[in-house]
């Protein structure tokens, strides 16, 4: 994803870039703000998971919740609730009880 952000990509590149997704408009900080908002949602998420917080929530831009595991979508980049929940399962070695898909 770092590639939409390509100061070298005008306007009509990255709109060439979106178009197969759904509803997706990239610009030249596209990259710099899905990442920022999914590492904000996996910080909040180790905090609570070490219990320094109770409990949190991320308030982020773009929310990364219409993204599939494979795909952008929505205005979403990443998947940021995926993303979070990897990280904290393999970070504190949870494992979840139940039918399960890694």
């Amino acid at each position: 994803m770092k590639a939409v952000s390509r100061k070298s990509y005008g306007k009509h590149q990255r709109k060439a870039l979106a178009s197969p997704y759904d509803s997706i408009f990239f610009n030249n900080g596209s990259s710099k703000s899905a990442l920022l908002a999914a590492g904000s949602v996996i910080e909040v998420a180790d905090q609570v998971a070490q219990g320094k917080l109770k409990a949190g929530a991320a308030i982020v831009r773009p929310p990364g919740h219409h993204a599939k595991a494979d795909a952008a979508m929505g205005f979403c980049l990443f998947s940021n609730v995926a993303a979070c929940t990897l990280r904290i399962i393999w970070s504190i070695d949870i494992w979840l009880v139940g039918p399960c898909i890694y």
